[in-house]
């Protein structure tokens, strides 16, 4: 599924420009639409990593709790429509497609030009509203305070953990990053935060509560894990002194587990309780691609974004874990990130774990310059080769693996989905 190309073509010229750190465009859009995003249950998520899981770990709990949930995340890795769902189903084509014209004629009427992310947004309040939604999960793009998103009063503000990142709009280091991040907490509403340095948690309290917010309170969750397979956890949770048993948990790493807390906090913190039910369907039917999904058994292929330091330290313990557990033959990287990511810590965390690192280009403007990637690769690979195109790597790694090789894709979410919309490659 995928709006025509022409609709996606007038779009994506509007991310090619600088970003618009700011919030005038987007309140003066939603004015002309009468507010739509004042009539939502906002669930609103920020953070370096993990609020994309922690969102799809609340959809899918509010969905098993028996609510009507919208979804709005980004960036997308297969088709536009995914950044919009409601109970997990992508957006239509017919009716993303009217969403876009109808912003677009009236960012005209009122004589703006919104950004790429700030339509994207609009649709989601549009969307989400005129659907009637019971509860609207919105992931921010980027920061927190300036985010087009953040013309919403929240019933909670999640801030999952902090990284640097985008130093130039957001601060040069995690405690400006961490406050303007903060951003998104609203005065006399709950916020919580799955921040694990206690210097920088203790920075996101202090702001949260100096904007006025209601810091939530830390439930005690426990959660054992009994087995972790090639797609799933099994786990033991005690919630409050609860106890729920061999349950069914389908993103991989000990960081998911963190992201399950954080997450079971943030419902707790708006019911208070939660059934068994609600929990085993919830964690069960959770839909997330692209963090450590398994793309093929034989041989055996996962995908996960895995774009800066904080995640590549997971990633890293990920695969040590998969090695351990499993008969595994030659080990292979395809690896690619977008410019300004850091390099270094990742390079020499996951470099050495293959006996071979494939580099190439992807479908981004962003995308790194592939003679960037030699220090890093003479330093940290034991072997590498550099390919201009994807579809030749993933040719040559179609020709060469075995069953019993390993693969894993992985560095920017760009990659992640341009390999998942050549998965036609892999299977000639």
């Amino acid at each position: 599924m995928g709006i025509d190309g022409s609709t996606l073509e007038n779009l994506y010229q509007k991310k090619q420009g600088e970003i618009k750190y700011n919030l005038n465009n987007i309140k003066k859009l939603a004015r002309a639409f009468s507010d739509p995003q004042k009539e939502l249950k906002v669930i609103h998520i920020t953070g370096t990593n993990g609020k994309g899981s922690v969102s799809a770990i609340l959809e899918s709990l509010l969905i098993s709790s028996g609510y009507k949930v919208g979804l709005f995340t980004s960036p997308h890795l297969v088709n536009y429509n995914e950044r919009f769902r409601i109970d997990q189903k992508d957006i239509d084509d017919e009716i993303l497609k009217k969403y876009i014209n109808m912003i677009t004629k009236r960012s005209r009427e009122i004589d703006i030009e919104p950004s790429f992310f700030e339509i994207s947004t609009m649709v989601a309040f549009l969307y989400f509203s005129r659907e009637k939604v019971d509860y609207a999960i919105l992931e921010v793009g980027l920061g927190g305070r300036l985010d087009a998103t953040n013309i919403v009063i929240p019933i909670i503000s999640i801030i999952t953990m902090i990284d640097i990142e985008h130093k130039r709009l957001l601060g040069n280091t995690k405690t400006k990053i961490a406050i303007e991040k903060c951003g998104i907490v609203k005065k006399g509403h709950l916020f919580i935060t799955g921040e694990p340095s206690s210097r920088i948690r203790n920075t996101i309290i202090h702001e949260g509560l100096r904007r006025g917010g209601i810091y939530g309170i830390e439930n005690k969750i426990i959660i054992k894990k009994n087995v972790e397979t090639l797609k799933y956890q099994k786990l033991d949770i005690s919630v409050k002194g609860k106890s729920y048993k061999n349950l069914t948990y389908p993103l991989l790493g000990d960081h998911q587990l963190r992201n399950l807390k954080l997450a079971l906090n943030g419902y707790l913190n708006i019911f208070k309780d939660l059934s068994t039910e609600t929990l085993r369907n919830g964690l069960k039917n959770i839909i997330w691609k692209g963090r450590m999904t398994l793309f093929s058994h034989n041989p055996l292929i996962y995908v996960d974004g895995c774009h800066n330091s904080s995640a590549s330290i997971s990633l890293k313990k990920t695969i040590k874990t998969i090695y351990s557990k499993n008969k595994i033959g030659k080990k292979y990287l395809l690896f690619g990130m977008v410019k300004k990511k850091a390099l270094s810590r990742v390079s020499s965390d996951l470099f050495p774990l293959f006996d071979i690192v494939y580099i190439t280009d992807f479908e981004t403007e962003r995308a790194r310059e592939l003679k960037d990637y030699l220090p890093y690769l003479k330093k940290n690979a034991k072997k590498f080769i550099i390919f201009n195109k994807l579809e030749n790597a993933m040719e040559i790694l179609h020709l060469k693996m075995r069953k019993e090789d390993f693969l894993l894709c992985t560095g920017s979410l760009y990659l992640v989905g341009d390999f998942l919309k050549r998965s036609d490659l892999w299977e000639k």
